[in-house]
């Protein structure tokens, strides 16, 4: 489901590419466009990645709750992802916070196509090129495929503070 929406996306970008570039109205609402469509990747992509962590590892009253809970979520900035994966793991936080300390370009883009999708939304003047979405949305999928690499595969991550223990102790029956 990711793989698709992130499909979805990088579609509209590609065929804002097709278009007459001497059409600078064209160009300008159709990046305009792209910059909507990826700030909802952003959005619906957090959620499938913490939708994923929590399918095999919660039940199902857990699951629903956080489904909510997460769609309450609308245009996130860094910082929201931040606070999100906080109130999960202060580990989880952390570890995206120092991922946007040493890639701050990723954590301005989101904040930019959020920033963009704002202005948009509201009416307000926006002059965000197609060229500058796309590069935008490669930075900013970087931090969902770090995301998703951080919750959704068994690595530090997922298993720093637990020892994990294959023949637990038989517990003793006091009669």
């Amino acid at each position: 489901m990711l793989h698709r929406e992130r499909d979805r996306a990088n579609r509209i970008i590609e065929l804002g590419k097709r278009l007459p570039i001497d059409d600078d109205e064209l160009v300008g609402h159709w990046g305009r466009y792209a910059c909507v469509s990826c700030a909802g990747y952003l959005e619906t992509a957090f959620r499938l990645v913490i939708q994923k962590r929590i399918e095999n590892k919660s039940s199902p009253e857990i699951q629903a709750f956080v489904v909510r809970s997460l769609e309450s979520i609308q245009n996130p900035k860094a910082e929201r992802f931040v606070k999100v994966l906080r109130s999960f793991r202060d580990e989880w936080g952390s570890s995206l916070e120092e991922f946007f300390q040493k890639n701050d370009e990723v954590k301005n883009a989101i904040d930019s196509i959020m920033a963009n999708r704002h202005l948009i939304a509201h009416g307000k003047n926006c002059s965000i090129s197609l060229g500058r979405i796309q590069a935008y949305f490669k930075l900013a999928d970087m931090a969902i495929s770090f995301i998703d690499e951080m919750l959704n595969t068994e690595n530090d991550y997922n298993n720093k503070g637990r020892t994990t223990v294959t023949n637990p102790p038989t517990p003793l029956c006091r009669d």
